[in-house]
């Protein structure tokens, strides 16, 4: 679990970007991904991936998680065809 004053820096964070950008409304959930790169003892590459979500220090249901990742995997496709994509 993440330490309390390390969540709140994180919430935060995410407001003061929304309230930055084009974004409309009231933050009521957010999830940020990470992704960490590094190798195993036997010299084979690893990848780890991780998310955070709040503000709610427990954490969001799963199902909201499910629903943000299909809701943002569709938003970025539209951008990729809108300008191409690959």
């Amino acid at each position: 679990m993440v330490p309390i004053d390390v969540q709140k820096q994180l919430d935060q964070a995410v407001q003061r970007l929304c309230a930055e950008s084009d974004a409309g409304g009231i933050l009521t959930e957010y999830m940020v991904i990470t992704v960490q790169r590094g190798f195993g003892g036997d010299g084979d590459s690893t990848t780890e991936l991780a998310y955070f979500t709040g503000p709610n220090r427990d954490g969001i249901p799963h199902h909201h998680v499910i629903g943000m990742l299909e809701f943002a995997q569709m938003a970025v496709r539209e951008d990729m065809a809108g300008q191409g994509g690959y």
